[in-house]
């Protein structure tokens, strides 16, 4: 995995994504495929035993994480980005690779055993 970090957090963005915090929130840099655009509350799955990471489909079984960071477009020089590796997120706020929430429904009892637990947004 390289060791070149790009880019970095600014600011706070309420999004929803953070369903709440009574599981701890814990981040990593990861590597994403080159040309790879990924964005924050997307679900990653490991595609190869080195690390490198792909938006998930419902037949992942490997090591998931959500990506933390917004609007990320990887490049020969910078494939790492943050994600988060554990924590609670809304459903509603998770992104897949096709629409709708069948994905994550999927792979929701995978997700639980990494420390990834989904809830819903509440109206209020």
């Amino acid at each position: 995995m390289s060791d070149k970090y790009c880019g970095e957090f600014k600011g706070f963005n309420p999004d929803e994504l953070i369903g709440d915090t009574y599981e701890p929130i814990i981040t990593r840099n990861i590597e994403v495929g080159s040309n790879a655009e990924v964005k924050r509350g997307e679900l990653l799955a490991a595609s190869t035993p080195t690390g490198v990471y792909q938006t998930a489909t419902a037949a992942d079984t490997a090591k998931f994480l959500v990506v933390a960071r917004d609007n990320f477009t990887a490049d020969s020089d910078c494939k790492i980005t943050t994600a988060y590796t554990s924590g609670v997120f809304n459903r509603e706020r998770l992104v897949t690779g096709s629409t709708g929430t069948t994905v994550v429904d999927a792979l929701e009892f995978s997700l639980r055993q990494q420390n990834i637990f989904l809830t819903g947004l509440r109206e209020v």
